[in-house]
């Protein structure tokens, strides 16, 4: 690790603990150095996030949270863009005055806090009421930014918009992420190549199953790279499986065998193309197949299948693992709902999942009583359970015991 970067983090490190901010990253040089006063802490990656988060939640997407780290990711990118383009003002003597920009922040915030309903509201989204003024302070920032750099390109007389100007002087910076919640959004955005992706699947899963404790945020970044090396593997998977059944159609069998110039001298020959389309178009996807992956005989084929089938099962595995402990750990109602949708096969998700509505469903009776919305849910979820719950012979009791408790609640 750099020395600066190391002595800098260790620094702000002991001031978060005395009630500083967090730094998240540094804007550096292309060559990796680290530019004086360019970190960015978490009032401005939250400030940037909730804003974004805003936009997202308007999409509809009911698994949001999943999302989150990229969501982080991309206002962490925004915000070093804009801290680029207050360095440029910078070093032409063009300032934001902070002083205003506070002044402006104090009134809107005093503004919203005086609508006490709506102020209330907002706690709610923004987690914490200094999320609020981060909000409104990054905002008015950009603004001002904005508006700095528009005038100082029409002052000197610069005849091109900001986004063309900024595209080109915004590749001679970077940024290093210090964060560790962090640490993996920023090593997939680095990475140009599938087959990387899926090396570093491997990796961070090796490392999150040895953890205890790992941050949220390297849960839903890993699930991105779960999957696409899902994703990956099932597509090989069909085309083995495919390159299989061409073999077979074959009399012998043997054509898989063929070597690839073979292959070429036969598909050369046009009274194969004229005699029968069919095997000739198998001949093409054979040589297609031995191309992409390099099979030579069944029985490599045959490995190499079950080697697939293997790894997408320890995939889907690991996958539903992690999930369950998430949710154990946060009793989200967005995790439980997506592993029921994707993993309902499995007799804990099972009960997990019936067990949350069941609390749902207490917590909405003793607000507003058994009204009609209330008895057409209640019902259902317990004809549900009830059917699940005939499946599972050696977890009788303790599915009884939960039927129990909503037949409890429509009485």
């Amino acid at each position: 690790m750099n020395f600066k970067i190391y002595l800098l983090s260790v620094i702000f490190l002991i001031l978060s603990f005395t009630g500083f901010s967090e730094i998240i990253s540094y804007i550096s040089t292309k060559d990796g150095k680290i530019i004086e006063n360019s970190y960015i802490d978490d009032s401005l990656l939250y400030g940037r996030y909730y804003e974004n988060l805003k936009n997202y939640l308007n999409i509809g997407d009911k698994y949001y949270l999943f999302n989150t780290s990229n969501i982080l990711f991309n206002s962490l990118k925004e915000v070093v863009d804009y801290k680029i383009m207050e360095k440029y003002l910078n070093d032409n003597n063009i300032f934001i005055d902070y002083d205003s920009l506070n002044d402006k922040v104090d009134l809107n915030y005093n503004r919203l806090k005086s609508n006490e309903f709506i102020f209330n509201k907002s706690v709610i989204f923004f987690d914490e009421e200094k999320n609020i003024r981060n909000y409104m302070k990054v905002k008015i920032w950009m603004e001002l930014v904005d508006e700095k750099f528009s005038d100082f390109l029409i002052n000197k007389k610069i005849n091109i918009s900001v986004e063309n100007w900024f595209e080109k002087y915004r590749e001679n910076f970077d940024f290093i992420v210090t964060w560790k919640p962090l640490k993996i959004e920023y090593r997939i955005d680095r990475i140009d190549k599938t087959s990387k992706l899926i090396e570093t699947e491997q990796f961070y899963r090796n490392i999150i199953f040895e953890e205890k404790d790992v941050p949220d945020e390297w849960i839903f970044s890993y699930l991105k790279l779960n999957d696409i090396s899902f994703e990956n593997k099932k597509n090989t998977l069909e085309d083995l499986k495919k390159f299989k059944a061409l073999s077979q159609s074959f009399k012998d069998g043997k054509v898989i065998e063929m070597s690839l110039i073979n292959l070429s001298q036969v598909l050369n020959e046009k009274s194969i193309e004229l005699e029968n389309e069919n095997i000739y178009n198998s001949y093409k996807e054979i040589y297609y197949y031995k191309t992409l992956y390099d099979i030579n005989s069944m029985n490599e084929l045959d490995e190499r299948i079950k080697i697939l089938e293997d790894d997408l099962n320890d995939l889907s595995n690991f996958k539903k693992r992690i999930l369950k402990e998430l949710y154990y750990k946060n009793k989200d109602s967005q995790i439980i709902n997506y592993l029921y949708s994707n993993f309902s096969d499995d007799l804990d998700i099972d009960y997990l999942y019936f067990d949350y509505v069941y609390e749902v469903m207490n917590e909405y009776y003793s607000l507003y009583g058994r009204d009609e919305n209330f008895m057409i849910k209640i019902k259902n979820s317990l004809t549900q359970l009830q059917n699940i719950s005939s499946t599972y012979d050696e977890d009788k009791p303790k599915f009884e015991d939960l039927i129990y408790k909503f037949n409890k609640l429509i009485d």
